[in-house]
């Protein structure tokens, strides 16, 4: 199954990038408000799945286009 990709636009030449989600609850060009669900993680499948890989989130911080260490961001905030 393929996973959506959804690219969050936070302004100043930053863009958070997000990978791994199943569905998307946004869509191109709108707002997005702080604690707002953007998607929806695939569920863990059948228990007896033998050697199954649970499901990951893929998240990068963009400046410019480039990737960026978040935790030189969150600092004493994190």
């Amino acid at each position: 199954m393929a996973s959506a990709v959804l690219i969050l636009d936070c302004g100043g030449g930053y863009d958070f990038v997000m990978s791994g989600m199943e569905k998307l609850n946004v869509r191109v060009g709108q707002m997005v408000a702080n604690g707002q669900p953007v998607g929806q993680m695939p569920g863990l499948g059948h228990s007896g799945d033998a050697g199954a890989t649970p499901p990951q989130l893929y998240v990068e911080l963009r400046q410019d286009g480039t990737p960026v260490d978040p935790a030189k961001l969150i600092g004493d905030h994190g």
